[in-house]
């Protein structure tokens, strides 16, 4: 070492040396916990952003399965609305049936007429939004008149 490096070391006090190694330690420990303190901050942050990333992508999934999901039963409410007009029409065609045979006979069993009326009741309850024909109901007022169809026998329950 130098001449000039001697005598400074030699004017610094061994307490002066402590308390400056001391403080020099302090500097360095307060650095180090704080910089700990930032990267924990750091890690929530990080791993919160991670977990909003998942959560997003999970949405994001769910979404399109949602979405499939949707076209998939509108499918499936199309194809029961083209049923139900089929069975609509099979209905309607069953009770016009039914009642041009009891007015071209003149005639209709008990049970027969049971079950024509049972059927009609339905056929306008279920299908009145579509507004059930005009004609039906005018074939089964005519099945009801007994001077135009007679019902034969009783009904044994």
């Amino acid at each position: 070492m130098d001449s000039n490096t001697i005598e400074l070391l030699s004017g610094i006090s061994v307490g002066q040396a402590i308390i400056f190694i001391s403080s020099l330690i302090a500097i360095i420990t307060a650095f180090c916990a704080a910089t700990l303190k930032i990267y924990k901050v750091f890690d929530k942050y990080r791993t919160a952003k991670e977990e909003n990333e998942k959560i997003k992508k999970a949405s994001e999934d769910h979404e399109a399965k949602f979405e499939a999901f949707g076209k998939k039963l509108d499918k499936v409410l199309d194809e029961i609305e083209k049923q139900r007009q089929i069975n609509y029409k099979q209905v309607r065609y069953e009770i016009v049936q039914t009642c041009d045979d009891a007015i071209s006979c003149g005639k209709i069993s008990a049970s027969k007429f049971k079950s024509l009326m049972e059927m009609y009741d339905e056929y306008v309850e279920t299908f009145k939004e579509l507004k059930p024909n005009g004609y039906v109901h005018a074939l089964v007022e005519k099945v009801q008149d007994s001077s135009i169809v007679e019902i034969v026998g009783r009904i044994d329950e």
